[in-house]
């Protein structure tokens, strides 16, 4: 897995639930004016782009959001992958902290999407500019806990970095890495073996 997979939803930029939550849809970008994109910029310049944009942005709520389809896809991965997160003897965080940061990961999607519904329905502003002008219509993200889904270290999780773990290398009390810890890179070289 690359390695900032865990930053995806929100972690890298530092900022808080609610800029991740209501990000504006018409202004996409993130401490940077769209002006400073202007390929974005110029494409949302387009009336027949912008509408279709916005049609993309209406079926992946009604396609996967507001039938439940999100929910069942976390719940589903989650099933696939935890007994195998549960036992991973390299993992950089605890199970209990992969089982947080699944239910935070479904609390996100789903105010995200009630974000987008709203900017699209226009009761939320769909600029940053419109947004900071009234903040008032924003969805209330005060529960979300993005350290929960990750951060950029500095032991800010529950537990230190990563989602929720110390941020430290796995250790053996043999001093010695079991067999898919080693990186590649450390790996002998095949006609060594």
């Amino acid at each position: 897995m690359p390695w900032d997979y865990n930053l995806s939803f929100g972690g890298f930029q530092g900022g808080s639930a609610s800029d991740v939550v209501n990000l504006a849809i018409d202004t996409l970008v993130s401490g940077i004016s769209l002006e400073e994109r202007p390929l974005l910029a110029k494409l949302l310049e387009v009336p027949e782009y912008k509408e279709k944009y916005h049609e993309y942005l209406q079926l992946i709520i009604d396609g996967y959001f507001a039938d439940g389809k999100f929910e069942e896809a976390v719940n589903k991965l989650d099933q696939l992958i935890s007994d195998e997160v549960k036992n991973d003897p390299s993992s950089f965080t605890t199970f209990e902290a992969y089982q947080e940061a699944v239910a935070e990961l479904t609390k996100l999607g789903t105010l995200r999407a009630e974000s987008i519904q709203g900017q699209l329905d226009g009761a939320i502003p769909s600029t940053t500019e419109g947004q900071q002008a009234d903040s008032s219509t924003l969805i209330d993200s005060s529960s979300v806990d993005l350290t929960k889904l990750g951060n950029q270290g500095g032991n800010k999780g529950p537990g230190g970095g990563g989602f929720g773990g110390s941020g430290d290398f796995p250790s053996r009390t043999d001093g010695e890495f079991q067999p898919g810890m080693k990186p590649e890179s450390e790996q002998p070289a095949a006609d060594a073996q």
